[in-house]
């Protein structure tokens, strides 16, 4: 118990003498003690950060931190720091969570002090790049030892860009920290490593797996010449997928020395097939070497390729893989610029729904050239071969090709393709086909080929062809054809064609035919057999075709303009008022303009004689026509045969006239036009029979089987031919009546008057009017009937 009377100075000798109290001159250690402690756990204060900071920043390390703290061993820690390019703090190139910086106690006497150690405890470290990308390291642990002259990384560790494990260790001769250039965004980047980083940020940027690479490294080299330094390391990696490409296993074995990159060993597996690789790369230079060898389907790589080659590509299935072999001398600057060889074996194998036997492709270039000697496709649909020329960088290829495949090799490679083949037969081997080409793989529409064809028996739309031959050119969504060729069982097609598959105009060039029009027809267009319908040829007649013939069967104005001059020595059937008439010995003139289709008969032989006319049709769902005819010296017998089946009466007839309506429509038909009957027999015309025997018997003393001629005018409509002079004459009676005669329903409704001529004609004269008739009914045997009795 304490005494508290006791004076002070007694209090104090008597604690003085406790053996729990440490004598006086001990309380500076613990003071000492205690301040250590207080810079360990509280750091140091900011004057003193900021000078050491300064001193740091004169070694030409630009370094902020949150706290700087001294532990017991004499070491510097560092939280929270940020390294950055300059003084001016702009970009952070590597941050730390915690550094240790070891230094030397004997040069704090001398005002120097000197590092020894570093330790990074979960830093991270970010490398600015010229694309303006960085290269990142995250949860990063080392240890280093500083000595003047160099760094001795013991042991590092971290994590590329969240893919890619690293270990490094090494010796790093310090002689000044990494130079630093600004790009052209303003970001600084390290002289020499930008491609190698580049790459490496690109490479991992697509690699997706559970478990990231590792990757290894042994270096030595010096600060400021990060490029002369030498390293080696190695990668590897499993059960991955880069760009959508399964990946089994990568390993990469290589070194770095001073500007120069070799790696030995790029072995990659794949699900299934390997690639292996061989590269150099001088750095210093900017040139490269490699060399490469694989087993692979060319499907693992389609999604690596342009949009419009990977859809090529994914239509191929392979039941063995791909070999591929080849080397390359690269450079960069002054300019990119490759100088390679390369060849490609591919065996049985399907492309769509055809099966090949084999694919060869060699290719190689000088670094402006590019040259495909030769590559083959070839199967039992037949083989292709192609060889092309790139002559300069920026220039369109050029080439040859030979083929002798089936079009329906590529069945499947698209919906129009396969739409085409469903026209398009070949029941035996394919077109031989010979051309040059020319294309820009940046734009095809400028695709130019032109050769030879040579093919022999397909169809067309349905359409057979025996053979066909001649010259083509495509260019520009046009295909030309030339010195043309197509023979069919009953004739050829000669001459020249182009189809604008753009604008879908077809023009013809003096194109010679001596095929039947109608079986031919559909391969023209849908609706043209419809046009030909009526003409039917019963054999093939010779037409020059010239013009343009608008395929586009929806456009509101057709850009058709078609001239056909047409010859048949053999008949052409065509039906004219319910009966199949057989003209013959056609010259005439057919034109198309638009939906407006002429016909001008320039001659023709029809019941014997000359006919000549212009017909004129509207070429709509329902066409109507207009034509203007002259048949002269005709066989009145054969006239009345083909419609009456009659054959009493004889004659030679002239027929004038000009109709028009709807084709196919009889009751549409209007027109009008004279008839004439010089030199026959025909009292005995069958809608007349039955009046002449009504006078024979009367008057049995007349002369009734006596030449005579006939003289008519006609008019047509609402399906009947009505007249109002029809005057028949012989040497003893003139008849002359009107009437009509409705076609549609055979009813004949007309009025006769009989005449007497001659010097009986005086003695008749007073009883004439007893000598009219009425007549009905239908046309081959009306009923006549006085009209006073």
């Amino acid at each position: 118990m304490v005494d508290f009377q006791l004076g002070t100075g007694a209090i104090f000798r008597r604690f003085s003498k406790s053996p729990w109290i440490p004598p006086i001159w001990t309380w500076p250690v613990v003071v000492f003690v205690g301040l250590l402690f207080s810079l360990w756990f509280f750091g140091v204060p900011e004057p003193v950060q900021q000078r050491i900071l300064r001193n740091l920043e004169t070694h030409g390390m630009a370094i902020t931190a949150r706290t700087i703290r001294l532990s017991p061993t004499g070491a510097l820690l560092l939280d929270e720091v940020t390294l950055w390019d300059s003084p001016h703090h702009r970009i952070a190139l590597l941050s730390v969570d915690h550094l240790r910086l070891g230094w030397v106690w004997e040069t704090v006497r001398s005002g120097k002090w000197a590092l020894r150690t570093i330790t990074v405890r979960n830093g991270s470290i970010r490398w600015p790049l010229a694309s303006g990308k960085s290269l990142e390291l995250s949860h990063v642990f080392a240890k280093a030892h500083l000595l003047p002259d160099r760094l001795e990384l013991w042991e590092a560790q971290g994590l590329i860009l969240g893919k890619c494990q690293l270990m490094a260790r090494g010796t790093l001769r310090l002689a000044g920290w990494p130079v630093f250039r600004k790009n052209q965004s303003g970001m600084p980047q390290a002289r020499g490593w930008e491609p190698v980083a580049e790459w490496l940020t690109s490479f991992l940027g697509a690699w997706i797996s559970r478990s990231p690479l590792t990757l290894q490294v042994e270096f030595e080299g010096q600060s400021d010449d990060l490029l002369g330094s030498k390293a080696r390391f190695v990668l590897s990696g499993q059960d991955a997928r880069w760009h959508g490409i399964t990946l089994r296993a990568i390993s990469l074995e290589g070194n770095w020395d001073k500007g120069v990159m070799e790696i030995p060993t790029l072995r990659v597996d794949f699900a299934p097939g390997y690639l292996e690789l061989h590269a150099r790369v001088t750095l210093k230079e900017q040139v490269g070497t490699l060399a490469f060898s694989a087993q692979t389907d060319p499907e693992n790589w389609a999604v690596l390729l342009p949009g419009h080659l990977a859809r090529w590509v994914r239509h191929f299935r392979s039941t063995q893989l791909a070999q591929i072999e080849g080397k390359a001398q690269f450079q960069w600057k002054p300019v990119w610029s490759v100088r390679y060889e390369m060849g490609v074996s591919w065996e049985r194998f399907w492309f769509g729904e055809t099966f090949w036997n084999r694919w060869e492709l060699s290719l190689g270039s000088d670094g402006e050239r590019v040259i495909i000697p030769e590559a083959r496709l070839a199967g039992k649909l037949g083989e292709l071969n192609v060889s092309l020329l790139r002559p300069a960088l920026h220039s369109p290829w050029e080439g040859r090709v030979t083929s002798t495949l089936h079009p329906s090799a590529f069945r499947g490679l698209s919906a129009a393709w396969d739409q085409t083949l469903a026209r398009l037969q070949f029941p035996g081997e394919g077109p031989r086909i010979e051309a040059d080409i020319r294309f820009d793989p940046a734009n095809w529409d400028k695709l130019d080929l032109r050769g030879q064809f040579q093919t022999s028996s397909f169809s067309f739309k349905g359409v057979r062809v025996l053979s066909a031959q001649g010259r083509f050119a495509w260019q520009g969504g046009r295909l030309a054809l030339w010195e043309l060729k197509v023979v069919r069982p009953e004739g050829i097609v000669e001459g020249a064609m182009e189809e604008d598959f753009r604008a879908r105009l077809l023009l013809l060039h003096k194109l010679h035919s001596t095929v039947h029009v109608q079986e031919v027809a559909p391969a023209v267009g849908e609706k043209f057999p419809r046009y030909v319908e009526p003409y039917r040829f019963t054999s093939p007649p010779n037409l020059w075709v010239d013009g343009t013939v608008d395929l586009d069967e929806k456009r509101i104005k057709p850009a058709t303009q078609l001239s056909i001059d047409l010859r048949s020595e053999g008949p052409m059937e065509y039906d004219f008022l319910g009966k199949t008439l057989y003209p013959s010995g056609i010259a005439a003139k057919i034109t198309i303009l638009g939906r407006k289709l002429t016909v001008v008969v320039q001659k023709a032989r029809l019941f014997d004689g000359e006919l000549q006319g212009t017909i004129g049709v509207d070429l709509l769902a329902e066409p109507p026509f207009q034509a203007v005819f002259e048949l002269s010296q005709a066989d009145f017998q054969k006239v009345l045969l083909t419609y009456f089946r009659y054959g009493k009466s004889t004659g030679r007839m002239l027929l004038k006239g000009e109709v028009r309506g709807v084709i196919g429509k009889l009751n549409t038909l209007q027109g009008k036009g004279t008839c004439e009957i010089h030199g026959g027999y025909l009292l005995d015309i069958p809608f007349l029979g039955g009046l002449f025997t009504l006078i024979g018997q009367a008057f049995p003393f007349l002369n009734l089987t006596s030449a005579g001629d006939a003289q008519c005018d006609f008019e047509m409509a609402n399906g009947a031919i009505s007249t109002q002079r029809l005057k028949i004459t012989s040497p003893m009676l003139t008849m002359i009546g009107e009437g009509k005669y409705d076609y549609l329903r055979d009813a004949l409704d007309m009025d006769m008057r009989v005449n007497v001529r001659g010097p009986a004609s005086i003695l008749f004269f007073p009883v004439s009017k007893l000598f009219e008739f009425h007549g009905s009914g239908p046309l081959t045997n009306p009923k006549w009937e006085s009209k006073l009795f």
